[in-house]
């Protein structure tokens, strides 16, 4: 994807090595549960969020596939099977007899005897190469050295091998590096390092052992004297650069070759990134954009890769979790996947038509749906009674204008309708407004090639990242022009100017003063304010008909509910709004795949979602994966973009929303602060016998119980590992529920 990312502390963007071509190796493209094995091409198989691989001398390829708890093998020829594990559990033994949970990490010694961090199980396990599972070191959760079978770890995730029999461990929960020697004895090495959150961990031939510091966004390098420093990463973002100046979001799997370049799996910039051994970041292989499309080197799209891992022939082997599939890079370039599907491209009743990478939505008039299908290079329409057409586009990219399937649009993102029926979509890789009539004549309404220019039509210029729109009643077009940083107006003659926005940052004020840091969705209000997602700095930002920009709600990255300022987004989407003037933001990054609710007056609520996945029900137990467009219609049902499961999702509002289920229960009960550090405290106007709280992980595993035994209490979240929660509180067969952040 050509895109140019317009960061002004970068005076030029370092050009990438040999373009990449990425394709998928192995896993469905629809996981959420899903578990098969497969045969052929290995795109029949199904995998649950891999995140972590390794290979053998025979070519095979191991996976630990995290949320099947199973260890999966692929051979050459693209056979998959599991050689361990089955329902969530721990037990030794051999083949389907034992039991993992949430296994994150995967090596191999020169014997074959595989080595495996068992997350949620706390332990190091083994498997023989006849699939005999044993404990090889771990006991509870904790931290202890020592003899390897009664130490203690606490989450542990990458796991690498060095030459001599060491088994090194990146002990999550933790924050430490731990060493496994061949005699079982374990040990942390630099202990007074603190590693925030590691998790790729690697070795290099000269013994320098390097570690992907998910929760410092740096790439950490341990000599064998045992020396820390920062070899490349600053702060959260995306940046090709030199050491500092390069910058990492929640890297996560790390390799190294023969010549001591690095990769990262990048996950939360769904790029995979190579660090040469001086220390110069480049963008390997992505586009930073969430998807399973195979192509060339930077075209390719990831959707949050865990695992890395270079094979004997120089593949490298990507773990691209949320996209449940194994990806491999060959090392002419050529990327493909080598197993998974889930998506397709089908019109008909709604149930049956596919759709691969839904983007933008809309609604007109008449309760006709629009969807952006992203991937097919087409814009659908759904009408109320369910069925799916193709208005405009072909799976063949390209930049033409014409009517139907004639047309040609490449990697669309966002779509709205006017007053007349007239549909709008930001053509992103043409850098173009496109208008589609109701007959489906596509023509250019403003753009031509990348940059940034004001004036009429063709003489206009956007950026790459081209993605929210909306139109007023006057008829006129406003675009979120991402990595311009700027919110675009277009009057219906076709004349281009800039609304609001100056540079990357944050600030509000007049619109030529303010500032927007990628903003993504956009919508209007009755009384023609604009409503724009300014997803970098997690915040919805305000522009009055006059162009004054405030801020109406959010703050700091994170998962609040509350009024304005006080609320928190994590890396927020897109935008839409319904006849009463409430917004309705896809809320969707690592941690919220949520929908949250503001009201005119500012207060932020969680409409639906819970954890990652597929799962339809009431709102609070819902499960998305890749939240994108978002739109209601007249009856205030709310339609998702569910990007990364291919599917458009309806909420219904006049079904039980669930994070309410229990409004008395509601009433009675007061968590706090959310998030919690140390404390929470659980307030309760009255309970009885059969009070109880009880927290879930987002596994949905029950994790603590307890009967309310006094009105005031507290609750010392330091037991638990950081991370997303559920609490309910019962009382006998109601329950109300709440997300709740454990930091």
């Amino acid at each position: 994807m050509r895109k140019t990312l317009l960061l002004l502390f970068i005076l030029s963007y370092p050009p990438l090595i040999n373009a990449q071509t990425v394709t998928t190796f192995a896993g469905g493209g629809s996981g959420g549960g899903i578990f098969s094995e497969g045969i052929g091409t290995g795109t029949e198989a199904r995998f649950n969020r891999p995140e972590a691989l390794c290979s053998d001398a025979n070519g095979n390829m191991y996976i630990a596939d995290t949320e099947n708890h199973r260890i999966r093998k692929i051979t050459p020829a693209g056979f998959v099977s599991t050689i361990a594990g089955s329902v969530q559990g721990y037990a030794d033994g051999q083949g389907a007899a034992a039991q993992f949970s949430n296994p994150s990490g995967i090596c191999i010694d020169p014997n074959g005897n595989l080595f495996v961090t068992d997350y949620s199980n706390h332990k190091i396990r083994k498997i023989t190469p006849t699939g005999i599972v044993s404990t090889f070191a771990g006991t509870t959760k904790g931290f202890l050295d020592g003899n390897a079978l009664t130490s203690k770890f606490s989450s542990p995730y990458g796991i690498f091998i060095d030459p001599n029999g060491n088994l090194y461990v990146s002990d999550f929960a933790n924050d430490k590096i731990r060493k496994i020697s061949p005699s079982g004895i374990v040990s942390t090495i630099a202990p007074l390092e603190n590693f925030h959150l590691p998790k790729g961990i690697c070795m290099d031939k000269n013994g320098n052992v390097y570690v992907a510091s998910s929760g410092s966004d740096k790439i950490k390098k341990i000599t064998p004297t045992n020396n820390v420093s920062d070899l490349a990463g600053s702060i959260s973002g995306f940046a090709d650069g030199l050491g500092a100046m390069a910058m990492f979001d929640s890297p996560s799997g790390i390799c190294v070759d023969f010549d001591g370049n690095l990769f990262v799996a990048d996950a939360l910039n769904n790029r995979i990134r190579k660090i040469s051994p001086t220390g110069v970041v480049t963008t390997f292989a992505g586009n930073g954009v969430r998807s399973n499309y195979d192509e060339n080197g930077v075209k390719v799209g990831f959707y949050g890769p865990l695992g890395i891992h270079i094979d004997a022939d120089g593949n490298i082997n990507v773990a691209d979790t949320y996209n449940h599939s194994i990806r491999k890079i060959t090392p002419s370039g050529w990327v493909s996947t080598f197993a998974g599907s889930g998506s397709g491209d089908s019109d008909g009743l709604r149930l049956v038509a596919k759709f691969a990478g839904p983007n933008g939505l809309c609604t007109d008039a008449a309760g006709n749906i629009y969807v952006v299908d992203r991937l097919n290079g087409k814009i659908r329409k759904i009408t109320p009674a369910g069925i799916t057409s193709t208005l405009a586009g072909s799976s063949d990219r390209g930049n033409t204008d014409g009517k139907g399937p004639s047309a040609r649009f490449s990697f669309p993102n966002g779509v709205c309708a006017d007053a007349n029926g007239n549909i709008y979509v930001t053509d992103a890789d043409n850098y173009r407004i496109r208008k589609i009539t109701s007959e489906g004549v596509v023509s250019t309404l403003a753009g031509s090639t990348v940059g940034i220019l004001d004036g009429p039509g063709a003489s206009a210029k956007f950026s790459g990242g081209i993605n929210g729109i909306c139109a007023d009643k006057n008829g006129n077009i406003y675009v979120a022009d991402d990595e311009n940083f700027k919110i675009r107006k277009i009057t219906p003659e076709g004349v281009v100017s800039t609304f609001a926005g100056s540079t990357f940052g944050f600030a509000d004020g007049p619109g030529n003063t303010a500032k927007i840091w990628q903003p993504r969705g956009i919508c209007i209000d009755k009384n023609s304010n604009l409503y724009v997602v300014d997803r970098m700095n997690q915040r919805i930002r305000k522009i009055t008909p006059a162009g004054v920009v405030t801020t109406f709600a959010g703050s700091t990255e994170g998962y609040t509910d509350g009024p304005g300022n006080t609320a928190q987004f994590s890396y927020p989407e897109q935008i839409g709004i319904d006849s009463n003037d409430n917004l309705y933001v896809s809320d969707y990054s690592f941690g919220n795949y949520l929908i949250r609710k503001i009201t005119p007056t500012g207060i932020v609520s969680t409409l639906a979602g819970s954890t990652i996945g597929f799962l339809d029900g009431p709102v609070a137990s819902a499960q998305f994966s890749g939240l994108k467009g978002i739109c209601t219609d007249s009856s205030g049902n709310v339609y998702v973009a569910d990007d990364n499961n291919s599917r458009i999702r309806k909420i219904s509002q006049n079904k039980d929303l669930g994070l309410d289920q229990n409004n008395e229960l509601k009433r009675l009960v007061k968590f706090y602060p959310n998030p919690a550090s140390g404390l929470l405290n659980i307030e309760m106007e009255s309970f009885n016998e059969n009070t109880k709280i009880i927290i879930t992980d987002v596994l949905g595993q029950t994790i603590y119980s307890q009967k309310i035994q006094a009105l005031n209490s507290t609750l010392n979240t330091n037991r638990f590992v950081k991370g997303i929660y559920f609490i309910s509180l019962t009382d006998g067969d109601e329950k109300f529920t709440q997300k709740i952040i454990f930091q």
